[in-house]
C-alpha cells in the first residue's frame, strides 16, 4: 500500500509542477495549451483523490501523514478552485443584468481565484518543504 501510495502522491507532485510551470514558463505554456493543460488539470482531481484515500490505510508516521493529507488536500483544492473560478465566472457573466446576483457570482469568482492561483499552490508547496525537512531532518 505504501508503494502504491508513493508513486501515485510522486505522480500528483510532478503533475502539479507542471501545471505550476506551465503558468509560468513561457516555453512549457506553449507546450501545454489547450487539451494537454485541460488532460493535466482533470488528472490532478484524481491523484490528488486517490493520494488523499489510500493515506488512509498507509503506515506512515502521524506527523507526516498529516502533513500528506494536507498537501493532498491543497492540489485538490487547486483542482476545484479553478473549475469553481470558471463557473463563477460564466455565472456572474450570464447574470450581468442582475446587480445584486452579478456582484455575489464575481466575489465567489474572485475567491475561488485566489484560492487557486495563491493559497493552494502555496500550501502544497509549503507542506512538500516541510515533509522534505522532517524526513531528511531524521537522518
Amino acid at each position: 500500500m505504501n508503494k502504491l501510495f508513493k508513486t501515485t502522491f510522486g505522480f500528483l507532485i510532478l503533475v502539479f509542477f507542471l501545471i505550476i510551470s506551465s503558468i509560468f514558463t513561457p516555453l512549457l505554456n506553449d507546450l501545454l495549451q489547450g487539451p494537454a493543460f485541460l488532460i493535466l488539470l482533470l488528472s490532478l482531481l484524481p491523484l490528488s483523490l486517490l493520494s488523499f484515500f489510500l493515506l488512509q490505510k498507509s503506515k506512515f508516521k502521524k506527523e507526516i501523514k498529516k502533513l500528506l493529507k494536507i498537501a493532498s488536500l491543497a492540489s485538490l483544492g487547486f483542482s476545484f478552485g479553478s473549475v469553481l473560478h470558471n463557473f463563477f465566472y460564466a455565472l456572474s457573466t450570464l447574470f450581468s443584468n442582475t446587480p445584486i446576483l452579478k456582484i455575489f457570482f464575481e466575489i465567489l469568482h474572485t475567491v475561488s481565484f485566489l484560492l487557486a492561483t495563491l493559497v493552494s499552490p502555496l500550501v502544497f508547496v509549503t507542506t512538500l518543504v516541510v515533509i522534505l525537512y522532517k524526513i531528511l531532518s531524521k537522518k
